[in-house]
């Protein structure tokens, strides 16, 4: 798709990654001249009518944050059965690439990131928007240390947790118990994944692991997580009582 035009505007530069369901581009938008960094399902996407208008009207929602810590949709349409979504192109690293080089960061830099994090689902838990999709991947870090949360819009637009005939759609290192099981979720399933994250990010591993989806699933329905053990220090009672909390296994037993 390199030099290619979406919707008259968009002229595709590169591509920065992919993912479960779309190719990340950066681009340039031609109106503006400004870089854009745009989201193109992949074509099966693409060709399922209930999740294309599912998907254009949770865009639209999206559109409508503001938040300084969640990175903006701006826009998103179809060219010729290619379906996008337009964002600000943020410069930095996502925290998946930030542990897997440092490993467990230190507390406060650790309980600095998850404050950013719960004052962007606040945003938009007032706007009515669950994210459903809360991990390291989509936790962009600016090189000044601001956090912004990927992919609100697409997240919520996806019908979690389900299995195809291909295995596993979404994050099962993440997910909520009551996600997991197919039930109604609110802010309640988003607190429970960002403190999976804090958990990653306080120890450098997540607290469930195994070879199948469904093993470390039923792992987040009815086991309870590791004690975290650092050889550098403990982390405080307080920390750990606030990431227990988070991860309660019932929603009622969080921070509502």
């Amino acid at each position: 798709m390199i030099g290619q035009i979406l919707g008259n505007r968009y002229r595709i530069l590169r591509e920065l990654g992919s993912g479960g369901m779309a190719w990340v581009y950066l681009a340039e938008d031609i109106n503006e001249g400004r870089l854009v960094a745009i989201k193109v399902l992949y074509p099966q996407f693409g060709e399922d009518i209930a999740y294309i208008q599912r998907f254009n009207r949770e865009a639209k929602l999206a559109s409508q944050l503001s938040d300084q810590h969640i990175v903006r949709t701006l826009d998103y349409g179809a060219t010729r059965d290619v379906h996008y979504l337009v964002m600000e192109y943020i410069e930095g690293q996502d925290l998946r690439s930030i542990i897997d080089e440092r490993g467990g960061l230190p507390w406060r830099e650790a309980l600095e990131l998850i404050d950013q994090l719960a004052l962007a689902l606040e945003h938009a838990h007032l706007h009515s928007i669950i994210h459903r999709d809360i991990k390291p991947q989509n936790l962009m870090i600016t090189s000044d240390g601001m956090l912004k949360v990927l992919d609100f819009g697409i997240a919520r637009a996806r019908m979690l947790p389900s299995l195809t005939q291909s295995g596993f759609v979404g994050s099962p290192y993440y997910i909520s118990p009551e996600q997991a099981m197919g039930e109604e979720v609110d802010i309640r399933s988003d607190i429970y994944s960002a403190g999976i994250v804090l958990y990653e990010a306080l120890s450098g591993r997540v607290p469930y692991n195994a070879a199948s989806p469904w093993s470390i699933i039923s792992q987040h329905i009815a086991s309870e997580p590791p004690t975290i053990n650092l050889a550098n220090g403990q982390v405080p009672q307080g920390v750990q009582s606030l990431l227990h909390r988070m991860i309660a296994k019932r929603p009622e037993d969080r921070f509502q």
